[in-house]
């Protein structure tokens, strides 16, 4: 998380590509927190690596680049807090 904050901090987020390895499982919390500093900072584009992205991965990606547009509510906590939504 500290690399992103620094890169985001420094290029605009119209240049700047997350990476992200799906070869890691994180905690519920860790991609909470992982996708909503995306969010926060703006990002739009991420790139997976270790292809194919796992089944673990899907939802999150799914919710983060339609916003949680399929989530009760539409807010932030509801979206990100609810795993099965999207």
């Amino acid at each position: 998380m500290d690399c992103l904050d620094f890169y985001a901090t420094r290029i605009t987020p119209e240049h700047l590509s997350v990476g992200m390895s799906s070869h890691n499982r994180p905690s519920q919390d860790a991609f909470i927190a992982r996708f909503h500093a995306i969010r926060m900072y703006g990002i739009t584009d991420v790139s997976m690596f270790m292809m194919p992205t796992t089944e673990t991965w899907m939802p999150w990606l799914r919710k983060w680049k339609t916003d949680g547009a399929g989530c009760p509510g539409g807010g932030s906590l509801s979206a990100w807090s609810n795993v099965t939504c999207y």
